[in-house]
């Protein structure tokens, strides 16, 4: 199954219109006189965290089925359990389904731009099972790899990965590629040219998780960081944030954990449109639009 829409339906047309187009033609041109790197990034955050709030109010129902992906997974963790290395890959299929499903909820708000319906929930169920789990056995057979290494070496290999394939779940639901391998390469190829915009990104969503671990948990030790740090990456952490809806009835826990899932489902539909408008022009278009802007 391919992208939930056609790559080209949702690109902005005013990214290659007039000078932009001649622009584009040289990407790794400098920038014009008086646009820095951060006036351009500024104006690219900005803009993409507008439609991500717009996007959010029309996305109630993504925001439940976020949670509602944790409980499935939750479920079938339990079984699975029970079942040795048959209930493995059973949990394995089943995680690979619900990422599907909720980025092809993602999408809806990211290309799509349309209010999420509850029977967008039904209809989608499938969507881009083939893409995660390409992606999931890639990393799954790495990791056999590296279980008989020092834990040190597959630490630094998952800080790598999260770094270097961080734009992954975006490119799950927004490019055609031919596997998990084509996946990953073609996320190189982006971070290679990106890599300042959108690692720069992610310092907002660091930034956000860590101030909200201290105000829920009180501090951040090293399992909860690496956990909220694999969140939004090529490991599809984000799947995961419902269970700190069910960790505790409190007030401030509770409420803790629906302020996350919130946080969480902007802050994708936020990397969602980043991912197009980088995807779709070079740092010399962009700085031109800025500055006709």
């Amino acid at each position: 199954m391919g992208a939930i829409f056609p790559p080209e339906s949702g690109r902005d047309p005013h990214f290659l219109a007039g000078p932009l187009e001649q622009a584009a033609k040289h990407p790794r041109a400098a920038y014009p006189v008086g646009m820095s790197l951060i006036e351009a990034t500024w104006t690219l955050y900005r803009d993409s965290a507008a439609d991500a709030f717009k996007g959010l109010g029309r996305s109630v129902w993504a925001v439940v089925a976020l949670l509602l992906a944790y409980v499935v997974l939750a479920v079938a963790g339990m079984i699975g359990g029970r079942l040795g290395i048959v209930g493995g890959f059973l949990v394995g299929f089943v995680q690979a389904g619900v990422i599907g499903w909720y980025l092809s909820l993602v999408a809806i708000g990211v290309i799509g731009r349309r209010r999420v319906q509850l029977s967008d929930l039904r209809e989608h169920i499938g969507s881009l099972f083939i893409e995660v789990i390409s992606v999931l056995f890639v990393f799954f057979i790495a990791s056999l790899l590296l279980r008989s290494t020092s834990p040190q070496l597959a630490l630094i290999a998952t800080i790598l990965a999260t770094l270097l394939f961080n734009p992954i779940p975006e490119m799950v639901y927004q490019e055609r590629a031919d596997g998990g391998l084509a996946l990953l390469g073609e996320s190189l190829r982006f971070m290679q040219h990106n890599w300042p915009e959108w690692l720069g990104a992610m310092v907002i969503g660091a930034g956000f998780l860590a101030g909200w671990g201290v105000v829920v948990f009180g501090a951040v030790g090293l399992t909860l960081a690496l956990t909220l740090v694999q969140a939004f990456g090529p490991f599809f952490g984000f799947i995961t944030v419902g269970s700190y809806a069910l960790t505790g009835l409190d007030p401030l826990h509770f409420g803790g954990a629906l302020v996350l899932l919130a946080f969480t489902h902007w802050f994708l539909l936020f990397r969602g449109h980043l991912y197009r408008r980088l995807s779709g022009s070079s740092r010399r278009a962009r700085a031109w639009r800025s500055r006709m802007s």
